[in-house]
């Protein structure tokens, strides 16, 4: 990386310095002062034959006011480019040689076929990785720092692809450096000339000015492409970790299951999980359960087991844990006692959370989740926003508005107000009725139209959210 950096910095202190010592070399062979300023503002490249900013034509002309410091400029903001496809030519190809990993099933997989699978594989992270574990497991039998080789192997990608970010924001400060260059050469030899005429002066701020935009443009420029590509490298280190962590459960479980048939009927004989939480939960979704779910773990004594592995897994629905995923695995403190947080899924339903120790299905807990809706958010009409009865008549089909929250589900038992400028509601023609919605957020209500013709404007709102008014026109007709 430093040699990088050490190359970038050379050739453009050289091309700079190339530059200021061909500019002085022909200022120092001129006799004259007036030939001084007029081959000194040649020199930089700028066209003398622009004067007005009428006279450019496009965005290329309007660069060349910015003399020989565009070339810099444009050469910095090439090589930034380059190294931006570059970097996305290595996660592409990282990402289409992931892909049957990644949609691979390894639950169901022996050993052996694992061992087989990644072999197979083209070069890529999370091969590399597979490679690693399932090659240590079958040397070694057990498990035991498989975490800190996943993270491992993750930081160091994250230290490779650092070196790209820190070269993409060196060129960017560049960008800005050569700008600000240009703009002092700009001004040097705008009030450092023996003649003040129009034509020196407009040349020389031209320089300036277009210089300090242009490494705005491109500083700009490859501060967004950094980004962009920083994103995109985060998200596919978050799939490789799910994937990898996937794989270390899998293999943990192999491990015990093959334990001999006495030490597996010790364990189910000798360890209990105990739930220190209510098995069936509630909580609103997309929020966080309001107390973890916390189990303990005992041995035939009742004597807590301190650091062993608990695995906590979302049978049924789209909840997550706290690491993002649907699977988890904490270990006992000294009170044997695990907790994991949940985050609750977007939609209303009834989540299943599994718990157990060493897959062998001791002890093996279920939590249910119920997920209720969030506070009421959106009112939504479902009839036809404009109709037509005849007077003194009810309205073929009922008003109905469905109440709902963010997440489109529903709102049940929640008062919904139906106010009409004209007609009534019900037998007795009520202007203004309150009704609470069902258990599928639907709310309706019969509108009986007035003795004469007139458009009766009928307005649904729902207590609390009074900026989110449902407005229908009925038309009384005289037939």
């Amino acid at each position: 990386m430093n040699v990088k950096l050490l190359i970038i910095s050379v050739l453009t202190i050289l091309m700079i310095c190339y530059a200021d010592d061909h500019l002085i070399a022909q200022n120092t062979q001129l006799d004259s002062t007036a030939n001084q300023s007029q081959v000194a503002s040649d020199s930089l490249l700028a066209p003398a034959n622009v004067t007005n900013i009428n006279q450019i034509e496009s965005f290329w002309q309007l660069t060349t006011l910015g003399g020989v410091f565009r070339w810099f400029i444009f050469l910095t903001l090439a090589l930034g480019l380059a190294l931006v496809v570059y970097e996305l030519v290595i996660l592409t190809k990282d990402r289409i040689r992931s892909r049957a990993v990644m949609r691979a099933n390894l639950r169901d997989r022996h050993i052996d076929e694992l061992l087989f699978f990644f072999r197979k594989q083209k070069k890529s992270i999370i091969v590399q990785i597979g490679r690693t574990l399932t090659e240590v497991f079958e040397k070694t039998g057990s498990v035991q720092g498989f975490s800190e080789e996943i993270s491992n192997a993750l930081k160091q990608r994250e230290q490779q692809f650092t070196s790209f970010t820190t070269t993409i924001n060196f060129l960017s400060d560049t960008a800005g450096a050569l700008g600000l260059i240009g703009t002092v050469w700009g001004m040097f030899i705008t009030f450092f000339s023996d003649t003040w005429d129009t034509t020196t002066i407009l040349r020389g701020m031209g320089i300036a000015l277009v210089t300090t935009l242009l490494g705005l443009i491109v500083s700009i420029i490859l501060n967004f492409c950094s980004t962009s590509v920083h994103r995109i490298f985060n998200n596919g280190l978050i799939r490789v970790n799910s994937k990898a962590d996937e794989l270390r459960l899998i293999l943990l479980a192999y491990d015990v299951n093959n334990l001999p048939e006495s030490k597996k009927q010790q364990l189910k004989t000798t360890l209990k999980l105990v739930p220190l939480t209510e098995k069936n939960l509630k909580g609103q979704v997309n929020q966080p359960l309001e107390k973890p779910i916390a189990v303990k773990l005992v041995n035939e004594k009742g004597e807590p087991v301190s650091e062993k592995n608990v695995t906590f897994e979302v049978a049924k629905g789209d909840s997550v844990f706290d690491n993002g995923q649907k699977l988890c695995q904490i270990k006992t403190d000294a009170n044997g006692e695990a907790k994991a947080g949940l985050l609750l899924g977007r939609r209303i339903d009834e989540g299943s959370i599994n718990c157990f120790v060493d897959s062998l299905g001791n002890s093996k807990l279920n939590f249910r989740v119920q997920m209720i809706a969030g506070p009421p958010s959106k009112l939504k009409p479902i009839s036809k926003e404009l109709d037509y009865v005849p007077i003194k008549r009810r309205l073929a089909a009922p008003i109905t508005v469905q109440l709902t929250d963010d997440f489109n589900n529903p709102i049940p038992d929640y008062p919904v107000t139906f106010i009409t400028t004209g007609g009534g509601f019900g037998k007795r023609s009520k202007n203004n009725v309150q009704v609470d919605t069902d258990d599928n957020g639907y709310v309706s209500i019969d509108f009986i139209s007035g003795p004469t013709a007139e458009i009766s404007n009928v307005t649904a709102v729902a207590q609390g959210l009074e900026n989110e008014m449902v407005e229908f026109k009925i038309m009384t007709v005289d037939k």
